[in-house]
């Protein structure tokens, strides 16, 4: 399979997924303009998805590829889904975690662990970006948004 036909059923796939949005935003009612429902939005973000999606699958369909390498084997190496993997245990293992260990520590888990495995900072620079991205992070959605998120473990809160 050519690289330019696996993409166009990728862009292909977006378009369903838009589509899809789009009728679940109907079934939430949509409203007018002047007086939105609550699947106003979700049917802007399903119309601005299809969209993009449909131009760019008109731009892979028109433009020719250079070379046809790659085939899905390759696509699907081990190699290349190291990364992804990794991602996609920590994003996990947070949202395990969060519950019990409140924001603080889960956060600087998933960051820490996200500097180290995948972008394989020292352990210096990991930790300290770890923290940087904790303190911004609460700053930015409990202070400056008012969200309300488990700060700290369920013992040490009573």
């Amino acid at each position: 399979m050519k690289q330019g036909t696996l993409q166009s059923g990728v862009y292909l796939l977006w378009i369903i997924f838009a589509i899809i949005f789009c009728a679940g935003a109907i079934g939430l009612k949509v409203g007018t303009p002047a007086h939105p429902g609550p699947g106003f939005m979700p049917f802007l973000v399903g119309i601005f998805l299809g969209g993009i999606s449909l131009l760019t699958l008109f731009r892979a369909l028109r433009a020719r590829p250079k070379t046809a390498s790659g085939n899905v084997t390759e696509l699907f190496a081990l190699g290349k889904l190291r990364k992804p993997a990794v991602m996609c245990g920590a994003v996990f293992g947070y949202a395990l975690l969060l519950p019990s260990l409140g924001y603080l520590p889960s956060t600087f888990a998933l960051m820490l662990g996200l500097f180290k495995g995948l972008a394989a900072q020292r352990w210096s620079v990991a930790i300290i970006a770890a923290l940087l991205a904790v303190i911004l992070s609460y700053y930015i959605f409990v202070v400056w948004l008012g969200c309300q998120v488990p700060s700290l473990p369920n013992f040490m809160v009573t």
